[in-house]
């Protein structure tokens, strides 16, 4: 039986999770050790190598038409430094402390969660032969059990906030579809952010070492149709609690079930983290390209666009020979193309100014052994389901 405890609200702390060193793997794809039987293929300062596993899985996952001639080393070699390209931008995003970053490190601390989760569930389920659907039931059984084991700190004062908001946000809520004008959306939502905004921040609830705010919860409260949850009830306010409380619960039980020492999980949130640093550097380029398309001589540069390369933007017409659109028939096209070639070259100019002060290093003999795409990597390109492989 769960245990609640109504008590007086008092500080949040929030434990972060931290990082190992810098000096750790880099990989995104692949995680076989660098062997005789999977040599490095390329080095960075001596230090960051990268096997001829992580490229041939960088293929199969985003480049599987970048080699069309398994015996061309030029192809190979142009595959090669793109996914060099990419340890760069990461390896420039822990170099300049993006990994420490007081965001970064609270979304590495909710995919800590997340993968942690997905390990209990899958060791929870025992049987592999078991089928998603039996595998999310056991999941779920697990997280029912650690909820009702759970003890649960209710701060009096806080609850009293949360219905005090919860009451204004439903009469508001109401009060916009009323006719016989309702309420334009955009106005209606920002209502309810206001009465959050308006409500003090104070901790609700209090659990293992965990805890969720009062306006963390109106924001889930808010963005629910009607009829919400009754939250004047524990039955209602529990309801409310369980989806962010059974997850950590869950990442509590991992730990201490010792999934966190596992090489597998280990070696997931470092894939996970190099991840999210590769978006994070893909999105400053993006960022920088979209503030240079909203600048004052783009319409120019998408004429000059336009006019090298007309002949790609020719249609063929119905008994007719193809007709190249006048610039104004094309633009939305021109633009599109034009911010995908703007985005490619800011990418490498990046690429290109790491470059000068890494040493990189390229073994070819390795990279000629770099075959054909496997079954699995077509597969996945084209959409159809892998096949199920046992490890």
């Amino acid at each position: 039986m769960r245990a609640v405890v109504l008590s007086r609200v008092c500080a949040l702390t929030v434990g972060l999770f931290v990082f190992a060193r810098g000096d750790e793997p880099r990989r995104f794809f692949d995680f076989t050790p660098v062997s005789a039987d999977n040599p490095a293929v390329a080095t960075i300062d001596e230090t960051i190598r990268i096997p001829l596993s992580e490229l041939r899985a960088y293929r199969e996952a985003e480049r599987i038409q970048a080699i069309t001639d398994p015996a061309s080393l030029a192809q190979k070699r142009a595959l090669l430094e793109d996914l060099i390209n990419e340890y760069l931008y990461v390896d420039e995003a822990y170099r300049t402390g993006v990994a420490q970053s007081p965001g970064f490190l609270r979304h590495m601390q909710a995919t800590r969660t997340m993968i942690l989760t997905d390990f209990l569930a899958a060791r929870a389920m025992g049987d592999k032969n078991q089928k998603p659907a039996e595998t999310g039931d056991a999941a779920a059984a697990l997280g029912d059990r650690l909820f009702e084991a759970a003890t649960l700190d209710i701060s009096n004062e806080a609850y009293a906030l949360l219905q005090q908001a919860a009451k204004a946000i439903d009469e508001t809520s109401a009060a916009s579809r009323l006719g016989p004008v309702v309420e334009p959306t955009q106005e209606a939502a920002g209502k309810l952010r206001a009465i959050i905004q308006r409500t003090p921040e104070a901790v609700l609830v209090r659990y293992e070492d965990k805890s969720i705010s009062v306006r963390q919860l109106l924001a889930i409260y808010a963005g629910l149709p009607a009829p919400r949850a009754n939250l004047g009830t524990h039955e209602g306010l529990l309801g409310m609690i369980k989806p962010f409380v059974v997850p950590e619960l869950m990442a509590i039980e991992a730990v201490k079930q010792g999934i966190a020492d596992d090489p597998a999980f280990q070696d997931k949130i470092i894939q996970n983290r190099n991840a999210l640093l590769r978006f994070h550097m893909q999105g400053l380029i993006e960022r920088q390209a979209n503030e240079l398309l909203a600048g004052p001589a783009i319409e120019t540069q998408l004429h000059a666009w336009y006019e090298n390369h007309k002949a790609d933007y020719a249609g063929t017409e119905a008994g007719h020979e193809k007709r190249v659109p006048t610039y104004a028939e094309a633009r939305a096209r021109v633009e599109g193309d034009y911010s995908v070639a703007l985005r490619d070259r800011l990418l490498a100019e990046k690429a290109q100014v790491l470059r000068k002060t890494r040493s990189v290093k390229i073994d070819e003999a390795v990279l000629q052994k770099l075959s054909g795409p496997s079954a699995t990597g077509i597969l996945a390109q084209a959409g159809a389901e892998k096949p199920t492989t046992t490890q």
